[in-house]
């Protein structure tokens, strides 16, 4: 029961946190919401810290800084919207990543308290019943986001943009348990976070014609450095 208890809410966490960053997406520039998403790696090392009593070092303190910093500096400013400067970031952007952010922090928490649970051994049960539970609750999510749509019809080229997005995930976490096996952790998570928000913020950049302004790309700068410090 208790494992199935911890699918439940790491679903709950997961759809949670997919579907708001898909809508921070809508409501503002995809670099910015990939950057502020990777914050909630904050949540559980502060989580570590005040129920394991972990102590953390210099690097993860200066981390809290910038990221501090970096949040101030990335929304725009009446300045910014009225001379058209930089990428625009209104009050449901904020909220939606906000959520996004909390949802993966938490989720993380969840993944931390199993793993040190009387019933870490069962994590095959874990996993599976997580992805029934995601399963099941897009499903009874569907008609909500679809209104008065069709359910089921789907178009063309979202039906291939998700067998994509999911034959990425796949090969990206087959990538991740490879890397693992072969570079220490602390080398290979902070590297790897800060590649994605790189990887992310100049793509959109190319894709979606996204053009930051100066105050945003050292808010983005610092956030990638803080990240990387976070996870060190």
């Amino acid at each position: 029961v208790e494992t199935i208890l911890f699918a439940l809410a790491l679903a709950l966490l997961s759809l949670g946190f997919q579907t708001f960053y898909v809508l921070s997406f809508k409501a503002g520039a995809v670099s910015l919401s990939s950057t502020i998403s990777a914050f909630s790696a904050v949540i559980p090392i502060v989580f570590s810290i005040i129920v394991y009593q972990e102590t953390i070092g210099l690097f993860k303190y200066l981390g809290f800084a910038l990221m501090a910093t970096a949040i101030i500096l990335m929304p725009s400013t009446k300045k910014d919207d009225s001379s058209k400067k930089g990428l625009k970031t209104t009050k449901k952007w904020f909220i939606f990543i906000t959520i996004t952010a909390i949802c993966g922090g938490v989720s993380t928490i969840v993944q931390q308290v199993f793993s040190k649970s009387a019933v870490a051994g069962e994590k095959d049960l874990f996993t599976a019943m997580t992805f029934v539970f995601a399963f099941v609750f897009s499903i009874i999510l569907l008609p909500i986001i679809k209104g008065k749509q069709p359910l089921f019809k789907i178009d063309k080229k979202v039906g291939i943009g998700v067998i994509l997005c999911g034959l990425a995930l796949g090969f990206y976490n087959l990538l991740v348990v490879i890397a693992l096996s072969l570079i220490p952790a602390s080398e290979f998570l902070p590297t790897n976070t800060g590649l994605i928000i790189l990887t992310t913020v100049s793509l959109s950049s190319l894709v979606f014609k996204e053009v930051p302004s100066i105050k945003q790309i050292l808010g983005i700068i610092l956030a990638i450095v803080a990240v990387v410090f976070i996870n060190l």
